[in-house]
């Protein structure tokens, strides 16, 4: 089927593939030194203003556009990253590191590609794990920002978020706090009168919950406009949701406010034991080195205030992967839950991934899963018939996971002006790193 799309598809500048235009040469995908615009986001000019400090805006939008071309300058990443590590001093949940952190063999090497990768575009750390041995190890120059950037430094997840979420909610289901991925949402009363409480569990984590009319990741809630990541889910039940019902058509609708759904449906579940049963996933299985912090939007604990943004360093975020795909390896219980997402995963809309490119030919994007299921993207084009679990973020935040090999490729970033192709997808799939 994949082989017919390729032959007969005739590109548009709406297509998938040309959102995504950069260079496909044998050097890669690097930023010029300087960019000043016009700026394009996936293919559509956008408004922007220059200040006398160098700081590019880009008027009524928080966050930094992604698929910006030309590449954003230091000052614009630095302002913008900046804004998101301030977000840690509102409203959160924190689990503090392990008293005996995990630790990581390694047998680093040095890479010119990468070191050049981390100089000029907008990755900010890399790390690439084969077989429980780090063999990549990489952070970009201290210099380039205002803000610090060490191993310490807490990284916002974005969406990456939304898988830890799912693994979490494994760790609920086998522990008992929940039956199964078919757990009827019912039982919350928040959700009553609202399309999410004739659903399943599985339906809000396969992003197929019939919600498409009433909320989207491009407008929020479509009757009235408000931003779903920092509203509770009973102030959306009472506005936006009151009397709604699921749409027969529950076809693929990625957003966020559907994790957050899924997510306090298991803080419901888990009660009083949440901060214990936190504790034990990551203080006591994952032993993370540093505090994770979960976000919550505003409001009482009870009316659905977790948000499935997190910060973690970059360890930290290995580690999670680390124990992700050990699960999986050893059939735990968790690694159960794990392959029954995989085997209930969907395919996506064709408009939500890349289906006319391949991944050389558009090389700082990370929209090459056909499927998703359970919060993880799968199905990766070129290695369909491999064991690959992804996790993706705004503005360039991906984990890949490769279950046969044990190899882990673990970006943050500032943007998504990087080169995925060689850092990221090339690493999984040969389990080397180009060198220049």
């Amino acid at each position: 089927v994949l082989t017919f799309v390729f032959t007969l598809v005739v590109l548009s500048s709406a297509s998938a593939g040309n959102w995504n235009q950069s260079s496909s040469s044998a050097e890669g995908f690097f930023c010029e030194p300087s960019s000043s615009g016009p700026f394009t986001s996936f293919g559509k000019k956008i408004e922007h203003r220059t200040h006398s400090s160098g700081v590019i805006e880009f008027p009524g939008r928080y966050e930094l556009p992604q698929n910006l071309k030309p590449c954003p300058n230091d000052k614009t990443l630095s302002s913008h990253y900046m804004k998101w590590l301030g977000e840690i001093y509102k409203p959160n949940q924190q689990v503090l590191a392990a008293d005996n952190p995990s630790t990581f063999k390694s047998a680093l090497s040095d890479n010119q590609f990468l070191d050049e990768q981390l100089q000029y575009n907008g990755i900010l750390s890399y790390l690439f794990y084969s077989n429980g041995t780090i063999i990549h190890d990489g952070i970009a120059p201290q210099a380039r920002f205002n803000f610090t950037l060490d191993n310490e430094t807490e990284f916002r997840s974005n969406s990456v978020g939304k898988s830890v979420v799912s693994y979490l909610i494994g760790h609920a289901v086998c522990e008992g706090y929940m039956n199964s991925l078919d757990e009827p949402l019912s039982s919350w009363p928040v959700l009553d009168n609202t399309l999410y409480s004739n659903l399943k569990l599985i339906d809000v984590l396969n992003m197929r919950a019939g919600d498409h009319l009433v909320v989207t990741e491009a407008k929020g809630f479509v009757k009235t406009g408000r931003w779903f990541n920092p509203v509770s889910i009973k102030s959306a039940a009472e506005n936006e949701l009151k009397g709604t019902k699921p749409e027969p058509n529950k076809k693929y609708n990625y957003n966020g406010f559907a994790t957050n759904v899924a997510m306090n449906f298991m803080v419901f579940k888990v009660g009083d034991n949440w901060q214990s049963f936190l504790n034990k996933i990551f203080r006591e299985k994952i032993k993370i080195q540093s505090r994770f912090i979960i976000m919550k939007a505003n409001g009482y604990d009870a009316d659905g205030t977790a948000w499935y943004s997190a910060y973690a360093n970059r360890y930290d975020y290995l580690r999670i992967a680390e124990a992700m795909m050990k699960d999986w390896q050893n059939n735990t219980c968790v690694g159960k839950y794990l392959k029954e997402v995989y085997q209930r995963k969907k395919q996506k809309d064709k408009m939500s991934w890349i289906f006319d490119k391949h991944p050389k030919q558009v090389r700082d994007s990370g929209g090459f899963a056909s499927h998703y299921g359970g919060q993880f993207h799968f199905n990766y084009r070129g290695m369909t018939k491999r064991t690959i679990i992804g996790m993706d973020g705004y503005g360039g935040q991906s984990i890949l996971i490769d279950i046969e090999n044990s190899r882990i490729v673990v970006v943050n970033a500032a943007s998504t002006n990087y080169d995925w192709y060689e850092l990221v997808y090339q690493p999984i799939k040969t389990g080397k790193l180009r060198q220049k």
